[in-house]
């Protein structure tokens, strides 16, 4: 390889008609793609790594590869620890209309983050990522982002009529306790305002991943993606030479919505059991690795035939955990030392955030 044409992998002003001989790819990869008509970073940009492969017949590693190295957000930015500290305090939060959940979240589901929802069958995390597409339409005085939501839907759980129940009692909600803000959503505007994508395999699932980072663009209203489950379609798929390439690439598109674009990203995920019997802990399908990618990981398990949500990952937070249940009008804090209404719990909650 001519050293001249080489260029500093670290430049993100890379012009479209320079080589891709120039990037850190193998010899024998940049001879397949220059076979195949693909020279110059202006043959690929754009490409998905499913389309390239299938124009190309490259395997889908390798064309993973090659779209890795030519996006322009490798770039290594240096910041200084002032310009972070802002930019964190301009994350927002969705509120889970649970006080509980909210105090140990911070506030609750926080934009520039992705959460990581862990838990056993029927404990409540779809119920959970529901009432999160419901509650990012509020207005910010009510918890909400005044936004738009997308569902990307793994596993079938998604329940219209479930998400009916819950935009119903919302809408009663905010119609009796906030008549100052002439607010006046309806159940139609709400569900109107959830995008949903069904998904079968993870190349569906990065496909979807990829097609909100367009949405976004074109629709910025849209401040909150929910993925139920990520681990199913890892773990029940046909591409298991290529699922670790498949799993970084999404999660690398995952972390330029938070970080590019002011989002919210809920992720679901399956849980384990791990320990010698004496000391068991309940951890996140998917291995050590993935582990690391959310920003806060929330496992919601029983206790003492009570639900409860711990806190287990957070830079920012300390480990906490809330009791919740669950009811027609999705997750609520569980009421121990008074008896009241669901309803009237929350209504108080919406009182209290409009009046601070």
């Amino acid at each position: 390889m001519d050293s001249s044409k080489i260029a500093d992998v670290n430049n993100p002003d890379r012009s479209e008609d320079e080589p891709l001989s120039s990037f850190p790819l193998s010899p024998s990869l940049i001879s397949k793609l220059k076979d195949e008509g693909f020279i110059y970073v202006a043959d690929v940009k754009g490409l998905r790594p499913m389309e390239l492969h299938a124009v190309t017949g490259i395997n889908l590693k390798d064309c993973l590869a090659v779209v890795r190295a030519v996006r322009k957000d490798t770039d290594n930015k240096v910041l200084k620890a002032l310009q972070i500290t802002r930019e964190g305090n301009h994350s927002s939060h969705i509120s889970t209309f649970c006080r509980g959940l909210d105090n140990i979240l911070g506030g609750g589901f926080a934009t520039r983050s992705i959460t990581e929802l862990s838990g056993s069958p029927g404990i409540g995390k779809t119920l959970l990522c529901l009432q999160a597409c419901i509650s990012v339409q509020l207005p910010t005085t009510l918890g909400g982002l005044a936004g738009e939501s997308v569902f990307i839907d793994t596993e079938g759980k998604f329940s219209a009529l479930r998400l009916k129940d819950i935009a119903a009692h919302v809408t009663q909600l905010v119609k009796t306790t906030t008549p100052q803000h002439n607010l006046e959503p309806t159940v139609e505007s709400l569900l109107k305002g959830i995008h949903y994508f069904r998904c079968y395999n993870c190349l569906e699932v990065l496909a979807a991943v990829r097609r909100v980072c367009s949405l976004q663009k074109e629709n910025q209203k849209i401040k909150l993606l929910v993925i139920d489950s990520i681990a199913y379609p890892f773990l029940y798929d046909d591409y298991e030479s290529e699922l670790v390439g498949l799993k970084s690439f999404t999660t690398q598109e995952l972390q330029d919505l938070v970080n590019n674009h002011n989002m919210a990203v809920i992720i679901t995920n399956h849980v384990t059991i791990r320990g010698d019997g004496q000391c068991v802990d309940l951890v996140g399908e998917l291995g050590e690795m993935w582990g690391h990618y959310p920003t806060v990981r929330l496992i919601l398990h029983w206790k003492d035939s009570e639900r409860v949500a711990s806190v287990t990952k957070a830079p920012h937070l300390c480990n906490a955990e809330a009791k919740y249940e669950v009811t027609i009008a999705g997750i609520e804090d569980k009421e121990s030392s008074e008896v009241c209404s669901n309803h009237e719990s929350k209504k108080r909650r919406i009182e209290a955030a409009t009046h601070s």
